[in-house]
């Protein structure tokens, strides 16, 4: 699967939201909890980890082969479940992975037909919209009308382009 995903930083929350509550179907509340690991003493943050989240009483382990362009994460994702994260930790401990960042999200998200959209607070980093749509096997011209789609959002709802956060949140996580 993959997920074409900007994000950008959000100045007046409840603006933001009403103006989501009014365009798009709200889904609910949404709280994540990711703890991201890699082996101990690389010093690669993005390409060779994986994250264990817990989220809705259930927990997923998942990685991402990751691209940006523009600003925009065009990512392959693939994810598993697991019945005891805390057990899956250790495990990985024991194979000689570490813990090195943890991120926390909690927020509202909302849909359409072909976009989620989640507006959340990202603990230490602020707020930020997340847009995303996913698409199975996309050529180019795919790409770019998800990205296009993404943009035109972003701009109904009254968010500015300078906004547009390109750095992933682990790289700000661990710059703070």
């Amino acid at each position: 699967m993959y997920e074409v995903e900007l994000k950008a930083r959000v100045d007046n929350f409840e603006f933001i939201k009403n103006k989501l509550e009014e365009m798009y179907d709200y889904k609910g509340k949404i709280h994540k909890f990711d703890r991201y690991m890699r082996r101990k003493g690389d010093k690669d943050i993005i390409d060779k980890v994986f994250r264990i989240r817990i989220e809705n009483e259930g927990a997923v382990v998942g990685y991402k082969d990751k691209k940006r362009q523009r600003g925009v994460e065009i990512n392959i994702e693939n994810e598993f479940g697991v019945t005891d994260p805390d057990l899956f930790i250790q495990l990985m401990e024991k194979m000689g992975f570490e813990v090195y960042v943890e991120k926390e999200k909690k927020g509202f998200l909302f849909k359409d037909s072909d976009y989620s959209i989640e507006l959340m607070n990202i603990r230490g980093l602020g707020n930020f919209v997340e847009i995303e749509k996913i698409l199975q096997n996309p050529d180019n011209n795919e790409i770019a009308a998800a990205e296009s789609g993404i943009r035109k959002i972003l701009k109904e709802i009254g968010i500015k382009s300078e906004k547009i956060e390109p750095r992933y949140y682990i790289e700000m996580l661990l710059k703070k």
